[in-house]
């Protein structure tokens, strides 16, 4: 992600396919069945916010900690990063949408 970050597609590209591994990683039905279904407005809200991250580091840091998380087996840690993630990725997503009223 971070050879990539200057490219909103292959930062979307790359993100998703992240998410998809911890996704498999899981292997909680229960969760892969619920994201099934929110999966066409998280891939709306992670194309809104491509545009902020292009160019920056910060979903990289936020990815990496997730993974280094998840391969240090501490699962506490990999839940707090995530939860940090996605609401970096929400309220750059709400900030977008305010923009795009004003403008």
């Amino acid at each position: 992600m971070d050879a990539v970050r200057d490219h909103d597609d292959e930062v979307l590209r790359v993100g998703a396919q992240f998410h998809g591994e911890i996704e498999a990683l899981a292997d909680n039905r229960w969760c892969s069945a619920l994201l099934r279904q929110i999966r066409g407005h998280v891939d709306r809200y992670r194309a809104l916010v491509a545009g902020r991250r292009a160019g920056t580091t910060d979903h990289v840091d936020e990815h990496r900690a997730v993974a280094d998380a998840v391969a240090a087996g501490d699962p506490a840690a990999a839940e707090a990063a995530m939860t940090a993630h996605i609401h970096r990725s929400a309220a750059l997503a709400e900030q977008a949408l305010r923009d795009a009223e004003t403008s």
